[in-house]
């Protein structure tokens, strides 16, 4: 289905009869991003995306997205999309971290490690504004070093792969995506994580649960507050270290 960044039209009077002409600006598919951040945290990075739409009896876009700095990062993300709302995805991601772990503002130990991931997942959106995502991914942690400062506890982590099964669910009410006026955001995932799709370590698999609000207070026409909670609960026995709750920055969910 063809899609239109602008749509105008004219009414052109005849002797008997009114002409309504559209006139329609077609969409630009594919698009080049490019991006420069800085931070205390990892200094420099440039961050580059591409994206590019395939038409046929069923479209397809495919978008790739990376990150130059001192933690790298690549993802590639396919997806079908039989309808506008419905998509089959799939998508690789590998990062590199390099994070500093604090307790009470003192630096305990800092870990450094490559991630990979492998997903496939289905999505579907309701009335504009309820999206549904489930599927099924691989996670792998191939931790290289756990570097200690001061008397901390030490940590025994091996590389370690997962697989696991969520379900998201999102309400977007918002009516702007930068700065909204009204709505309100909600957010609730649950995740099943196994060794072997059925069990963890010989055991009960363990799972975790988050949810994200976020809504917009008015104080003016032109100034609003945006307040917002996060909270996550693990379920079961031998939870895995990199599922581990921890406080503290800017990123939902990023793992340690």
């Amino acid at each position: 289905m063809p899609t239109y960044s602008n749509v105008n039209y004219v009414l052109n009077d005849g002797p008997a009869i009114y002409n309504l002409v559209f006139k329609l600006e077609k969409k630009q598919q594919n698009s080049l991003n490019l991006g420069i951040r800085f931070d205390t945290e990892e200094v420099g990075a440039i961050l580059v995306n591409a994206t590019t739409y395939f038409r046929g009896k069923i479209n397809s876009r495919l978008a790739l997205t990376g990150r130059i700095g001192k933690n790298l990062f690549a993802r590639a993300d396919f997806s079908l999309e039989p309808t506008i709302a419905r998509n089959v995805n799939f998508a690789y991601m590998f990062r590199y971290n390099d994070i500093d772990i604090y307790d009470k503002g003192k630096r305990m130990y800092n870990t450094s490690y490559q991630y990979h991931l492998g997903e496939i997942s289905y999505s579907d959106v309701f009335r504009k504004i309820f999206k549904i995502q489930a599927g099924i991914r691989y996670e792998f942690f191939d931790y290289s070093e756990f570097l200690y400062s001061g008397e901390g506890q030490s940590i025994n982590v091996k590389p370690e792969g997962f697989i696991s099964y969520f379900a998201q669910l999102n309400l977007e009410t918002m009516d702007k995506w930068y700065f909204p006026t009204k709505g309100i955001s909600f957010k609730l995932g649950y995740s099943l994580y196994t060794d072997n799709f059925a069990h963890y370590n010989g055991h009960t698999p363990f799972s975790a649960l988050d949810t994200q609000f976020a809504t917009v207070a008015k104080v003016t026409n032109r100034f609003s507050l945006l307040p917002s909670l996060y909270g996550r609960v693990l379920i079961g026995r031998n939870v895995a270290y990199p599922y581990y709750n921890a406080l503290g920055g800017y990123v939902f969910g990023r793992n340690v």
